[in-house]
């Protein structure tokens, strides 16, 4: 399992993907949503640290965080997610034994019923 300030990463970039997160919003205060989830302060930190370092969220003084983004960061976003989810799905489907063909074929029905 992913560490908790990863998995709080993923949740912003994949409401931000969803639209659920506008730019501009207000994220909670790093205090807040440590109560909330009830964990560290320090991991809720580690979030924002990292998410400011990839450029979607800005902070100022106060704990004040804001979602900042637009298209081209919404692609990386996509990209980003798309090959980390693909690489453990390919990673576990070889480990089952599946071959390239059957996986593609099992892909393209899957695909046409969602």
């Amino acid at each position: 399992m992913s560490p908790i300030y990863n998995q709080i990463v993923k949740y912003v970039k994949i409401r931000i993907l969803r639209k659920d997160a506008a730019s501009g919003e207000e994220l909670p205060s790093r205090r807040i949503l440590s109560a909330t989830l009830g964990v560290n302060p320090n991991t809720i930190q580690k979030a924002y640290r990292i998410m400011e370092e990839e450029g979607y969220i800005v902070s100022f003084l106060g704990s004040k965080s804001i979602l900042q983004y637009d298209e081209a960061l919404v692609e990386k976003i996509r990209d980003e997610l798309l090959q980390s989810d693909m690489s453990a799905f390919i990673s576990e489907v070889k480990k089952m034994g599946f071959d390239k063909d059957r996986t593609c074929k099992l892909i393209d029905e899957f695909w046409e019923k969602y």
